[in-house]
């Protein structure tokens, strides 16, 4: 019983996990890591403290990123 327990744990998790943003989809992994990570550190930010930060990182990204945005 354990071990279905935990199977469906790990398939819920694997399931779960959510793709990238469409203009972050041919992005390389590493852009797809920095954008993750704005939100992931934004704990104690306002919301417009976090669009700040996206907006600077937009602004160093490339036209093929710039122009879903």
């Amino acid at each position: 019983m354990k071990t279905v327990a935990l199977f469906l744990c790990l398939a819920t998790v694997a399931y779960c996990q959510q793709e990238p943003p469409p203009f972050l989809k041919n992005a390389s992994p590493e852009k797809q890591r920095e954008f993750e990570g704005i939100f992931a550190n934004a704990g104690g930010l306002t919301d417009e403290q976090i669009d700040k930060k996206v907006q600077e990182w937009i602004s160093k990204q490339s036209a093929s990123i710039k122009s879903y945005v």
